[in-house]
């Protein structure tokens, strides 16, 4: 199982997403359409279920402004994709990875140019991706990637 975060699943339901910025150039990634198009179909070849978590969805929500509601049925209509809640396990999962952040670098973690909330979002992600035993998250964020 793999997830996607809202960046990955905002080009993969939209074309008209914009770009992200590739963090080494400052530039939009390259190819990054025709890249989630190839991962998409690789993954579906292979069968691999994918985990939207729901904090990446709202974020998704909230760029799609009136086209939420057909996003999510649209959602719902594909089969290898599950929306996955914060629930007690994930909870407990993020209540860990923040632990362990405050004993080595404080709440931020090591992400201390990060905006908290930020911090504490990308940390929801990571303890859902945890509790439902994905084992990729699929992002263009580096704050997310460093979790």
């Amino acid at each position: 199982m793999v997830v996607f975060d809202s960046g990955i699943l905002l080009l993969a339901l939209r074309p008209e997403a914009r770009i992200p910025l590739d963090p080494a150039t400052k530039k939009p990634v390259e190819k990054a359409r025709a890249r989630v198009d190839h991962l998409i179909d690789t993954l579906s070849q292979g069968k691999t279920p994918v985990l939207i978590p729901t904090p990446a969805l709202a974020e998704v929500l909230v760029l799609a402004k009136d086209a939420g509601a057909a996003i999510v049925a649209e959602l719902r209509t594909m089969p290898a994709l599950r929306i996955a809640d914060f629930d007690t396990k994930s909870a407990i999962e993020c209540a860990l990875l923040t632990g362990a952040a405050i004993k080595k670098h404080g709440k931020r973690g090591a992400a201390t140019d990060q905006p908290y909330q930020k911090v504490k979002v990308d940390r929801q992600i990571v303890a859902i991706a945890k509790a439902n035993g994905a084992t990729t998250i699929y992002t263009m964020d580096e704050g997310l990637a460093a979790l």
